[in-house]
Formats: C-alpha cells, sequence, structure tokens
C-alpha cells in the first residue's frame, strides 16, 4: 500500500520483530593464503593490508546493506554507519 495507518504499520512489525537476521561486518578486500588459514592457532594475531580509513561492508542476510568506519566505544570496538547502500543498487526486488 503507498500508504498505511500508524496501526497497520504497528501490526506489521509486531509480525516481523521476531525475526532472526543473520549480521556481518567484512573487510572486503583483504586476503589470507589457505596455508596460513590452515597454520593459525590460539592467539595468533592476523594483520591484513587494509586501511583503518577504508569503509567496512555491513551485510544483513548476506546482503551488503550499510557501510561504515570502525570505531571504539571505550573498551569494545564498533562499527559506525555511515551510509545505507540502497536495495535497488543491489538488483533487488
Amino acid at each position: 500500500k503507498p500508504r498505511t495507518t500508524a496501526e497497520e504499520q504497528d501490526r506489521v512489525l509486531n509480525l516481523i520483530r521476531p525475526a532472526r537476521l543473520l549480521v556481518d561486518a567484512r573487510l572486503q578486500g583483504p586476503t589470507l593464503e589457505v596455508t596460513d588459514l590452515l597454520d593459525l592457532r590460539e592467539g595468533d594475531l592476523l594483520t591484513f593490508d587494509f586501511p583503518i580509513s577504508r569503509p567496512i561492508d555491513l551485510l544483513v542476510n548476506n546482503r551488503r546493506r550499510y557501510s561504515g568506519s570502525l570505531a571504539s566505544t571505550g573498551r569494545k570496538k564498533a562499527l559506525q554507519i555511515s551510509q545505507l547502500i540502497d536495495a535497488a543498487d543491489q538488483g533487488a526486488v
């Protein structure tokens, strides 16, 4: 519907609220050789040739939906969203 009432929007939101989504933040581009992957041990540190200023993609259900940058929230790392990726640009229906 082009226009929905607030009640209809609430009804739909209540229907989809329990849905679960797979969310991944990905560094698109860095590579790792298989031999290095097989040699990984607990405590190893992986470094990539990936500039800190380069955007990180956030995928929702394996579709690129957001772009952002690494941020810090005290002792934790976070992704600060800087751009919404239009689903139409990805050929989604």
